[in-house]
């Protein structure tokens, strides 16, 4: 991926977790383009005020996104790979009103997977979120909004725990009524944790 795109974001963790939950809230005026590029180390969907933003699920597509030992799996590796992570271009203007929520759920994926008793994969890390929201209005004038620390508020999801190889645990009495829209009260959620570890492109 070209880390240009995301120049001003901020990579945000969430320790801990199979599964988290987050909200992004931010205003548009007289809009004529929105476009969200957005990726996730761990599977990601992402909502903009409740309506999901495309049809495809298991992404981003796995990938080798990061340096790590490989040698003390069952088949040893020892070559050096190459790194990237896929990220993901959306048209999301339909959906922009005066208040928005860009909300998104984030589960292990393989980037989080640490049940591989096969393989004896090493754990890659925690889930990670990304993303940068380009707002054109009629006048042509450009604004960004970009995951910050200082912007975006998570909470656990209700899926529990999530795996690969074995499945997912939901509790849905933990599931929080009108997460992805505006109208919602989300004032017990913290806002979210700085990634600081490097991630290599």
């Amino acid at each position: 991926m070209s880390s240009e795109v995301f120049n001003n974001s901020t990579w945000l963790t969430y320790p801990g977790m199979d599964a988290v939950l987050t909200r992004t809230a931010f205003t548009a005026d007289n809009i004529k383009e929105a476009v969200l590029y957005i990726t996730a180390l761990g599977y990601f969907e992402a909502f903009i005020n409740g309506e999901k933003v495309s049809d495809e699920h298991f992404i981003p597509a796995m990938t080798d996104y990061e340096k790590r030992d490989l040698s003390g799996i069952h088949m040893p590796i020892y070559d050096t790979l190459s790194h990237r992570i896929y990220y993901y271009k959306y048209n999301i203007t339909s959906s922009i009103k005066d208040n928005n929520i860009l909300g998104v759920h984030i589960g292990a994926g393989w980037y989080g997977q640490h049940e591989s008793p096969n393989e004896g994969m090493p754990y890659w890390g925690d889930n990670t979120l990304v993303f940068s929201i380009k707002l054109t209005d009629t006048n042509g004038n450009i604004t960004f909004i970009n995951s910050s620390s200082e912007n975006t508020k998570f909470r656990k999801s209700y899926i529990l725990e999530t795996s690969l190889y074995y499945g997912e645990y939901h509790d849905a009495r933990l599931y929080p009524e009108n997460w992805k829209i505006s109208d919602f009260d989300d004032s017990a959620w913290e806002y979210s944790e700085v990634e600081l570890h490097l991630i290599l492109f």
